[in-house]
């Protein structure tokens, strides 16, 4: 559970620590891993696999990162 923030900063790096507490929720939280292997797995599958294909984004107006992609790219 380490912090990006210094002390008594809680805003320095409010984007990374947003994606963070997202992860554990989404991914992890409440399961036990037999091994760091296991754990790295578990969160290679989300990032690859889930948040960056599967996932709304409300940064992109709830588009799918790969949509939002596509149709950045036929606008310009």
């Amino acid at each position: 559970t380490p912090s990006m923030n210094r002390p008594k900063h809680m805003t320095d790096n409010a984007h990374v620590e947003s994606f963070f507490r997202t992860m554990k929720t989404e991914s992890f939280k409440g399961m036990e891993f037999g091994s760091m292997n296991e754990l790295r797995v578990t969160l290679s599958w989300y990032i690859d696999n889930y948040y960056n294909t599967q996932r709304r984004h409300s940064g992109l107006g709830y588009k799918i990162p790969s949509d939002y992609e596509q149709r950045a790219a036929r606008t310009h």
